[in-house]
């Protein structure tokens, strides 16, 4: 790593250990140093490609979320995060609850460990939140697969999906990982690493290398 780069990295680490003693605020089993964007890029002085530079080096782990309709940057000290498909499904049911006001069915718990295993590792519970909040786009895409299904003679039938139901989710994880995908591009949201690792063409206009190249063409 340069020295300027070190230097501001030990600094983030510094802030980061300093909000975490004074105000930690819990999210998912960690307790983390939250700000918008902004406000860390403005504390330590450096642009948004900078910052997203330095919170991929370890010790800092870090995930995004949603504040008061703002985004927001976790930022927490330690090791990778290794929780277990039945760590997860225990959070998505929190979630769940969060949202439908009620707690998943007993039998839910192990659909609920089929979607962590499914989906790709560290996007698990951003994809769950995304279903419960476009449950619309989800049932569209949905809709299209059975009508796939149906055309190419492999059988289904239409549900009437007015509200989430985890099953649902989990037969069809590959249309709710495509939809998250699609949310993701259309909204301008930086993907987690294991979104990028699946299609690295597909994010290559989020590259160092391609933000130099298209910037002569912004002026």
């Amino acid at each position: 790593m340069r020295s300027d780069k070190l230097k501001r990295h030990e600094r983030l680490c510094e802030l980061v250990a300093k909000d975490l003693k004074q105000h930690p605020q819990e999210y998912e089993g960690y307790a983390w140093a939250i700000r918008s964007q902004s406000e860390w890029c403005g504390l330590l002085d450096v642009s948004d490609r900078t910052l997203r530079d330095l919170i991929k080096e370890p010790p800092i782990r870090t995930m995004t979320t949603h504040v008061e309709g703002r985004k927001a940057v976790l930022l927490r000290l330690g090791e990778p995060d290794t929780r277990t498909d039945r760590h997860l499904a225990n959070i998505m049911a929190n979630i769940f609850e969060d949202k439908a006001g009620r707690r998943p069915k007993p039998r839910d718990y192990g659909i609920l460990r089929g979607l962590a295993q499914h989906w790709p590792e560290g996007a698990q519970l951003d994809i769950f939140r995304f279903l419960l909040k476009d449950w619309p786009l989800f049932r569209v895409g949905v809709s299209l697969e059975v009508d796939r299904m149906i055309h190419e003679g492999e059988g289904g039938y239409h549900w009437k999906l007015d509200y989430p139901v985890i099953s649902v989710m989990l037969r069809f994880h590959r249309v709710a990982l495509e939809a998250y995908v699609m949310h993701l591009q259309e909204n301008g949201l930086t993907p987690p690493d294991a979104i990028v690792a699946l299609n690295p063409a597909l994010w290559w206009h989020l590259t160092p290398k391609a933000k130099a190249l298209m910037k002569p063409m912004q002026h």
